[in-house]
């Protein structure tokens, strides 16, 4: 599928399984036109190799949401790699969401106490 993709959106938890998931093997699999980003973690992408491949052209561009270190120190490699966009991730970041987490705190524990079912429970399962 990689070879065909215009653009590769990559929103990977961190698991054993999916550290360094993307890598030299997979970014040469893909189209020199594709665009890939990363929503997800940042262990799940091999530095040096998206920038082998954005160096060599085996791939047009990076937009990097997440990133190991966060945030981006000024040293960091990223910042020298041409055609990467480095987004800050700030998805928490809102006037509303003190009282948004106040509220959600306050009825998940009134749940629990009453022992009734809790919102967004997370089941971990393999």
């Amino acid at each position: 599928m990689l070879p065909c993709c215009d653009f590769i959106v990559s929103a990977m938890p961190k698991t054993p399984d999916s550290i360094h998931y993307w890598n030299r093997t997979r970014f040469e699999r893909m189209k020199n036109s594709c665009i890939f980003l990363n929503v997800g973690r940042g262990r799940v992408v091999v530095l040096k190799d998206l920038q082998y491949a954005l160096n060599h052209r085996r791939i047009s561009g990076a937009v990097i949401d997440v990133s190991e270190p966060k945030p981006v120190p000024l040293w960091h490699p990223y910042r020298f790699t041409r055609r990467v966009l480095l987004i800050n991730h700030s998805s928490f970041y809102s006037n509303n969401n003190s009282n948004r987490l106040i509220s959600l705190y306050k009825s998940q524990f009134q749940k629990y106490a009453l022992g009734q079912e809790l919102e967004n429970k997370v089941i971990l399962r393999k």
